[in-house]
């Protein structure tokens, strides 16, 4: 075979020939599979403001219009059609590997290179998968949210995914149908609009304590991450259970970041190689990085920290205490028959997941590019200092509402760095032709948000940190992901049935600690600027580890 160049992700030129044999070829070949590890999504649902009924109607009212539309359509449209329809444009591909010597370290800039060359929809496979690449948000938004009765479902074809979901009875990877539904009506009333108000006292209640941590690091170089993510899981564990932990070095705590980490790569939309590729299944554990029994293993143990939840909450409201959190409501629905315990233990994990890690990392890129610049940081205070006057409170939602840059930063922040870069996967329900292609029924359809959020036609300067190209926006972007595509700030919130549900509650808690923290401290990089161009990918997109140092405002 006539060995031919390909670019890696990391901007290495690969040749079809090049793994080999012996340690050297072992490596390579490790490299080609462990890339598949790296992509992670974005948890996804939707919900709406009260303040918002008229816009919510109107945009029900469009879906209903484009749904129907939509589907007349389709039932005109003869099967012969899709047969000449013309394939999808597709990378030079080899047996058995499929595209998968394309890719290197990091997918979604490899998709993101391919769509320069080939066009913004493209098809790659990768050994038994078959996916359809998208990088244009306009594109995204017509399949998804238009034509989203076709598209809005996840596959099932991950034995892993499969096992951690108990057959894909997670909100997440649940297919579209009925199961689905039910679990997201539960999920969107536990975090939905009239909870919003009580939950805003716990993220103000954390965001105390968070200042109040930070301030105990004595301008000494600080990683931040464990102090935010404790800020983040408090939040989500006090709505879920009625718990919180005080310091960010309870093993319950440092247990519970180690599981999201072993868990990241399950949750991959590529899953494990051996998923992909199942003879690497007869290989040694050091070779495909986990198999089976390290999955089990997990998720039994997540499963028992949930079963622990549960048993304090029972005992508590065995006492006599009236506890109310979203825990106490999906047991009150299993002991009704709506739901069976699989599915609550599966809802916690999925409150858990979403709730503390997305929101997480979108807050230290936000401490990373703001630590960077100094001149921003100015900006913001003068801001902030306009906005309270002389008060020397911590400001509340309300107040952030009304500082303009600040939500520019938070914006600029999501759009550089959206926590899931390619989001999880959706389902081609049956063939589709998209302008002439034809998409194939069964098909996994990658949403290549990072590229969408850098994409020089939409954004001047696409790669510099630059808040003031949304000062101009007045909407926030929970509300922008529900409106036209043309509108949206950024595409981090997904698109379609399957847009982020908790995402009125991640605004508050980042208005409100990005506000807390401007009007606290002022940010200094330790050893030089933060590295904000690289990464690491896990269940989210988060910054390389890097230190920080907080000096309190004089």
């Amino acid at each position: 075979m006539q060995n031919q160049e390909k670019l890696g992700l990391d901007g290495r030129l690969y040749r079809n020939a090049d793994f080999g044999a012996g340690k050297e070829g072992k490596v390579r070949l490790q490299r080609l599979y462990s890339m598949m590890l790296e992509v992670v999504s974005l948890p996804t649902f939707p919900i709406y403001p009260i303040s918002e009924n008229a816009a919510l109607a109107a945009a029900a009212a469009a879906a209903v219009a484009m749904t129907l539309g939509y589907s007349l359509w389709r039932l005109n449209t003869p099967k012969s059609s899709f047969q000449s329809a013309k394939p999808l444009p597709q990378p030079p591909s080899l047996p058995i590997l499929g595209n998968a010597h394309h890719i290197g370290a990091n997918s979604f800039k490899c998709f993101d290179y391919w769509a320069r060359k080939l066009g913004p929809i493209l098809q790659f496979d990768v050994g038994t998968e078959h996916w359809v690449i998208v990088s244009d948000y306009q594109i995204a938004y017509e399949i998804c949210s238009k034509r989203g009765v076709l598209y809005n479902s996840r596959p099932t074809n991950n034995h892993f995914i499969g096992i951690l979901t108990d057959g894909f009875k997670s909100l997440i990877s649940c297919p579209y149908g009925e199961e689905w539904r039910k679990l997201r009506r539960i999920f969107i009333d536990a975090i939905g609009s009239r909870r919003l108000p009580k939950y805003q006292e716990y993220i103000d209640n954390e965001v105390t304590h968070l200042i109040a941590n930070i301030g105990k690091t004595k301008q000494q170089a600080t990683s931040p991450l464990p102090l935010i993510q404790l800020f983040t899981y408090n939040v989500i564990i006090k709505l879920l259970v009625d718990q919180r932990f005080d310091d960010a070095g309870d093993p319950w705590i440092v247990r519970e970041m180690e599981i999201g980490e072993q868990t990241s790569a399950f949750l991959s939309p590529t899953g494990n190689p051996v998923h992909v590729f199942p003879i690497l299944g007869l290989l040694p554990r050091s070779w495909v990085g986990y198999k089976e029994e390290d999955v089990l293993a997990v998720k039994a143990e997540a499963l028992g920290r949930f079963e622990i939840m549960i048993a304090k909450l029972r005992q508590r409201l065995g006492n006599g205490e009236d506890v109310q959190c979203f825990c106490r409501d999906i047991l009150e629905k299993e002991a009704e028959g709506e739901m069976d315990h699989d599915e609550v233990l599966q809802l916690m994990g999925v409150t858990i997941t979403a709730g503390y890690e997305t929101t997480a990392a979108t807050i230290t890129w936000w401490i990373a590019e703001i630590a960077n610049r100094a001149d921003i940081q100015a900006k913001l205070y003068t801001e902030l200092r306009q906005t309270l006057g002389s008060s020397e409170k911590l400001p509340t939602y309300e107040e952030a509402l009304r500082m303009p840059y600040l939500i520019a930063t938070i914006r600029e922040a999501m759009r550089l760095h959206p926590a899931g870069p390619l989001g999880l996967p959706h389902l081609v329900m049956d063939d589709d032709i998209y302008e002439g292609y034809h998409i194939p029924k069964d098909n996994a359809i990658m949403l290549n948000i990072y590229a969408m959020n850098r994409d020089p036609k939409r954004f001047e300067d696409h790669n510099v940190f630059k808040p003031e190209r949304y000062l101009n926006v007045r909407q926030l972007s929970s509300t922008l992901a529900n409106g036209r595509s043309e509108d949206r700030d950024h595409t981090s919130f997904g698109f379609g049935r399957r847009v982020c549900a908790g995402m009125q509650l991640a605004e508050r808690e980042l208005l409100t600690v990005t506000s807390a923290i401007v009007s606290s401290f002022s940010l200094e990089p330790v050893d030089g600027p933060i590295d904000t161009e690289n990464f690491k990918l896990g269940i989210t997109m988060k910054a390389l580890p890097y230190n920080v140092k907080f000096v309190p405002r004089s």
